[in-house]
């Protein structure tokens, strides 16, 4: 899979330069509210999620013209999830649950074209790399190993599926809303374990030119 998206990058940065294309630059920042799908009867009620938790995203990311309106959007973001487990028995949260990931999204990307500004749309799939994190059980907190083979520990590496939807002005400043779906079991153990959230984010992207997409 990392071949394949090696492959990719390389393919459309080639492209870009050949028929030159400009590559624009941005970042984004903004909160995440996460949640975890799984049927570890700890941590959940019947319903085999976790309540949700609120976190925090910053990075950068890359705009790649294809064609007129379509872009190749590649990203490296900093993305907090996890989940606020449940009483099993009473059905109250009783914690919660921080993960932090360093995020790559490749998302395919469509902007309309529009006087003031754009709508965009789009989606892809996004690998994730866990650093650190911390379980806050009963007023206890553990920390959470990635690599490690504890109860909540978890797997390095992770993947999902991405979808994005939101509005950029010419001026460069856009506000996103994506979800992000887990596809991986990261769990080290026989529980499944698949984390999502939803974020919010508003960016800039630096030297844009917008009236190739207007036209």
């Amino acid at each position: 899979m990392k071949k394949i998206y090696c492959i990719l990058l390389v393919s459309v940065l080639l492209h870009s330069k050949i028929f030159g294309q400009t590559i624009d630059w941005g970042f984004s920042a903004g909160i995440t509210v996460a949640y975890i799908q799984t049927n570890a009867f700890a941590l959940t009620t019947s319903n085999s999620m976790t309540g949700v938790k609120t976190g925090f995203t910053a990075g950068a990311f890359a705009c790649i013209p294809i064609t007129r309106r379509f872009i190749f959007q590649p990203g490296l973001n900093f993305v907090q999830k996890g989940g606020s487990p449940f009483d099993g028995s009473a059905g109250n949260q009783r914690g919660a649950i921080l993960l932090n990931y360093i995020e790559l999204p490749l998302n395919l990307v469509y902007k309309s074209a529009g006087k003031r500004g754009h709508f965009i749309a789009g989606g892809g799939p996004c690998v994730a790399f866990g650093i650190s994190g911390t379980a806050k059980l009963n007023q206890q907190e553990t920390d959470i190993k990635f690599g490690g083979n504890g109860e909540f520990d978890l797997k390095h590496f992770d993947a999902g599926a991405n979808m994005l939807i939101g509005y950029e002005l010419n001026n460069g400043i856009s506000l996103l809303l994506n979800i992000n779906a887990g596809l991986l079991n990261v769990s080290v153990i026989q529980s499944e374990w698949q984390n999502n959230y939803f974020g919010l984010r508003l960016g800039y992207l630096f030297s844009h030119n917008s009236n190739s997409i207007n036209k």
